[in-house]
């Protein structure tokens, strides 16, 4: 869960950018750098609304699914919103992750640099809404973890953040079925 305050900020964040980009602005590259941060927390502003509002919904239908008073169209209905509801809270949480990830000065300092991964990694990301996607531009984890660089890394990590499978490199079948097991085994 992502800390309520951390969401908020975003908000704040996003609404005094708005209040001072509408102003008149005399500082150029001022007004540059704030269009940007602007422009970068627009991606998630809608993800970051809904998800400060998140609970206060999920009572609304927790109160209609347990008021004995409701009638059971009602109920139903309450209750496929509710798994509704929480499958994007899911996927919005996944997004405010994503972007509350410390920012690459490599992609900071050039941002066309890595624009094709980038692109790929933001449509698997929408495919594949649970899975993390890692960029190690400052090769942190090939360094500290002795992975192999320029190459695929998959690394399956247990509720208590304990490494429980490790492919480096190619993917051969027989890996794919052995981490199937070690996914079923966890379950």
């Amino acid at each position: 869960m992502i800390p309520l305050d951390k969401v908020k900020n975003i908000i704040q964040k996003y609404e005094t950018l708005e209040k001072e980009l509408s102003l008149e602005a005399n500082d150029k590259k001022l007004f540059v750098k704030k269009s940007k941060e602007y422009a970068s927390l627009k991606e998630v502003i809608n993800e970051a609304k809904f998800y400060v509002n998140f609970e206060n919904e999920k009572k609304s239908l927790e109160n209609i699914i347990n008021d004995k008073k409701s009638e059971e169209e009602m109920i139903n209905l309450a209750k496929s919103e509710m798994s509704a509801l929480e499958r994007k809270y899911e996927n919005y949480q996944n997004k405010i992750k994503i972007f509350l990830l410390p920012k690459d000065e490599a992609d900071l300092k050039n941002p066309n640099s890595h624009d094709m991964i980038n692109k790929k990694l933001k449509i698997k990301q929408e495919e594949y809404k649970t899975t993390v996607y890692v960029k190690d531009l400052k090769k942190t984890l090939v360094e500290k973890w002795g992975l192999s660089d320029d190459s695929n890394n998959i690394i399956l990590f247990g509720k208590d953040g304990k490494v429980l499978y490790s492919v480096d490199g190619e993917f051969t079948e027989s890996q794919v079925q052995e981490l199937i097991n070690v996914i079923k085994l966890s379950l």
